[in-house]
């Protein structure tokens, strides 16, 4: 069997025979084989009916192949055959799926001479027995599932011979099953007509064919409320028949049972150039361009915003819709967090009339709500805070100080706040505005850099006598995430002093390990980028504090030296005195470390001991 011309040498009967043995996918791609099809149909409609499949029995997928091939012979066999037309099942076919009984499927070819022979046989012309899904537009449209008419089929198919043959016919202008309690008429009944299916394929002939001939009202709705106009928002394609339906006194502002409109779906297109060509068909129609619909939620405006389409705000605004401090607020934020990528079109087209009242809020919240990017947007076009006194700056500033801190990220409010209001909050006294934003939890490095300039106060204490450096040394790992040494940086090229000591004669050093800013985690590398550079600005690594302790003394009562031992040689190898002596008990780290081994377990601790024998002791020579 593989050519066809062998076969046409075969009689019927071994052709029915060899059919036997296909299966039922087989049997359909055999169908479509000239010399084969008698066979193939014949035995498709046997199976039906041997094994019972469908309900009844006598559906056959043989009338719907002959229906959809347009196979005259094929479709008076099954007929003969008693195959019930109506209840025909749907299609399964090599390469495509098709629903409906054997009427939706002629129609759906275009065959108007098997629709004919179906006829003949008894078919409905109207048929409403094919199961289908439909919505009004591709975006923010629930689909819903209708029974359609075989008309449907012609229509969606374009097939404009077959749309008039069964209308010549007598099919019904309402294309879904329609409520049998009322006149079978468009007027009559709040369902899909032919107009609306029209439209919504962009068929502006056919459009004006069923307006003129058939006078279906423009206007007449859908179960959901929707009317030819607003099918044909599916594509900006349908720009004629949009025209033409207006140009016929369409009204624009009749809404679905969900409250949108056409210009409410206009606002969904992806192709804004395409759907500009609307929009401003809609506008010079007279849409209501501020028509919300029944959530209250969504105008046209609002649609625009949702959908990112920066030049249909600018259409919008420029013809005179409503524009307020929300829809600002709903341009820039993204549902997922922080801020949309195409803000600054977006704002930039609703500020085109001016700023609108309440703007001044958004900041204000934005900045509270850690999104600085937004606030930044608003204040590039001129939107500045409510209240921009020293008292309400100072008020702002405390209220961001005392949020919770946003794990390793820059807090960019606090930085928007120093950025453009630094002189403000600069005030007179920049070191302890410094110190509540060390103290804070927040990493600000960028705006604590910018309010140390053009200078500050190095002498400056605070609590405890702590200067700038001792307080930064508290929390030095946090504060120079990353590596990023900027803020430590800055503070040693103002000249603070590295050796000043606090109330109990602590340094910077002896915070800094102290503070437990140090752990087995620490990154060696980051502790002596951070040693060298107090070393260059000539840090006394030996200094004690009130009690006579070193550095290394602290690291030796706070840390498991079996896991540090890479931190305690950075200190020896840079000079410090591991013999050091305290002035309480005379004990140098070693003793220390044997002590606090003792206390957390109870064969000592023998860190500090390898690191003393393991790492050379060196000295700085002179």
């Amino acid at each position: 069997m593989s050519s066809p011309n062998y076969l046409t040498k075969l009689s019927p009967d071994v052709l029915l025979v060899l059919c036997e043995f296909l299966e039922t996918k087989d049997l359909l791609s055999a169908a479509q084989v000239k010399v084969l099809n008698q066979a193939s149909t014949w035995t498709l409609h046997y199976q039906d009916v041997k094994y019972g499949w469908g309900r009844p029995k006598r559906h056959t997928r043989a009338l719907s192949w002959g229906s959809f091939k347009g196979y005259e012979t094929v479709v008076t066999r099954a007929l003969r055959m008693k195959s019930s037309i109506a209840e025909s099942p749907f299609f399964d076919g090599k390469d495509f799926e098709l629903n409906g009984n054997a009427m939706h499927v002629a129609a759906s070819q275009g065959h108007n001479h098997i629709l004919q022979i179906l006829l003949d046989h008894g078919g409905d012309i109207n048929s409403w027995t094919r199961s289908e899904k439909i919505s009004v537009a591709p975006f923010w449209a629930p689909e819903f599932r209708c029974s359609m008419s075989p008309l449907y089929n012609a229509i969606n198919k374009k097939h404009k011979h077959t749309v008039k043959f069964l209308l010549d016919k007598g099919a019904s202008l309402v294309v879904e099953k329609p409520d049998f309690s009322r006149p079978c008429i468009p007027s009559s009944q709040r369902r899909l007509n032919a107009l609306h299916i029209a439209a919504k394929y962009g068929q502006d002939h056919l459009v004006r064919y069923l307006a003129v001939e058939y006078g279906i009202g423009i206007d007449l709705p859908d179960q959901g409320g929707n009317t030819a106009l607003s099918y044909a928002m599916e594509s900006s394609e349908n720009l004629p028949v949009i025209q033409y339906l207006i140009s016929e006194g369409a009204d624009p502002n009749l809404m679905d049972d969900k409250g949108f409109t056409p210009l409410h779906r206009a606002m969904t297109f992806p192709d804004v150039e395409e759907a500009k060509l609307i929009v401003t068909a809609l506008i010079e129609a007279g849409a209501d361009m501020d028509a919300f619909n029944n959530g209250g939620h969504d105008t046209p405006m609002t649609m625009a915003i949702r959908f990112a389409q920066s030049e249909l705000i600018t259409m919008l605004v420029d013809a005179g819709a409503l524009v307020d401090a929300f829809h600002l607020r709903l341009a820039l934020n993204d549902p997922q967090g922080g801020t949309r990528n195409d803000a600054p079109a977006c704002v930039d087209a609703l500020l085109r009339r001016g700023i609108p009242e309440g703007s001044e809020d958004h900041v204000k919240r934005f900045l509270q709500e850690d999104n600085a990017e937004a606030a930044e947007i608003l204040y590039s076009h001129g939107i500045g805070l409510p209240d921009e006194s020293p008292e309400g700056i100072d008020k702002l500033f405390q209220v961001i100080l005392d949020l919770e801190p946003t794990d390793d990220d820059e807090n960019e409010s606090l930085a928007f706040l120093i950025t453009h209001y630094g002189d403000v909050i600069r005030g007179s006294e920049p070191e302890e505005v410094i110190a509540k934003l060390l103290t804070s939890g927040h990493i600000c490095k960028k705006g604590i850099v910018s309010l140390m300039n053009p200078s500050i106060n190095t002498n400056w204490r605070g609590e405890k006598d702590k200067t700038l450096l001792h307080i930064l040394a508290d929390d030095i790992e946090w504060h120079t995430l990353g590596s990023d040494f900027s803020l430590l940086q800055a503070l040693l090229d103002h000249g603070i002093d590295v050796n000043a000591r606090e109330k109990d004669g602590l340094t910077a050093l002896h915070l800094l390990i102290k503070g437990n800013n140090l752990t087995p985690d620490s990154d060696e590398v980051w502790f002596t980028e951070v040693l060298d550079l107090l070393l260059a600005k000539g840090l006394d690594i030996n200094a004690v504090d009130n009690k006579g302790w070193t550095a290394l003394h602290y690291l030796a009562n706070s840390l498991d030296f079996d896991s540090c031992m890479h931190l305690v040689g950075a200190l020896v190898q840079r000079g410090i005195d591991a013999d050091a002596r305290d002035t309480v008990a005379s004990r140098t780290a070693f003793d220390v470390s044997l002590e606090k081994g003792e206390k957390r377990q109870p064969w000592g601790g023998r860190g500090i001991h390898k690191c003393y024998f393991l790492v050379p002791r060196t000295r700085p020579t002179s």
